[in-house]
């Protein structure tokens, strides 16, 4: 039992590629990322030793609840499991590579990074009929309109993720 309870150092938590597991919800006025996302799963399943569907069930209910403070319809919780479970399948893939240097290896890598800093959009296929408010859906454009991270980059002169010590950030 002291075991189970007993604090763990930051690099016996640390996952890679993306960092520390994030121990509370931090979306702020934001709708959270993929990063965000994946994070917050990795410390339920890592930290708080929950199972993968379950991790994801909780994952998607607290991003649903950010969701529906911005007032956005929201697709079914089970695709939402879904597309959490389809990050972690892709970022368990790119796990089993990560000693492989090969251009194609590094380039997954690449996109992987920059695919957490996109928006996890939840939201629903018919959301902006379904949005009665023009402050809402203007606030939903704002959101998906950040979702390229290359083009919010443009000021950089290397837009592309760096590696230091096995985690991949932002370079801008």
């Amino acid at each position: 039992m002291a075991a189970a309870t007993a604090a763990r150092s930051r690099s016996a938590t640390e996952v890679w590629l993306l960092g520390q597991p994030e121990p509370n919800p931090c979306w702020g006025k934001q709708l959270p990322k993929n990063g965000q996302v994946l994070r917050r799963f990795f410390h339920f399943v890592r930290v708080q030793r929950k199972s993968v569907k379950e991790a994801a069930s909780l994952v998607t209910a607290e991003v649903a609840v950010v969701w529906e403070k911005a007032r956005i319809p929201t697709q079914k919780k089970s695709r939402c499991v879904e597309r959490i479970l389809r990050l972690y399948a892709l970022w368990q893939n790119l796990d089993r590579s990560k000693k492989r240097s090969a251009e194609v290896d590094v380039e997954n890598r690449r996109g992987f990074s920059l695919a957490l800093m996109t928006l996890f959009d939840i939201g629903h296929a018919d959301a902006f009929d379904l949005i009665t408010v023009d402050e809402d859906r203007q606030f939903l454009l704002g959101q998906r309109a950040r979702m390229d991270p290359v083009a919010s980059c443009k000021e950089s002169t290397n837009p592309w993720p760096t590696e230091s010590d096995g985690v991949w950030s932002a370079a801008c």
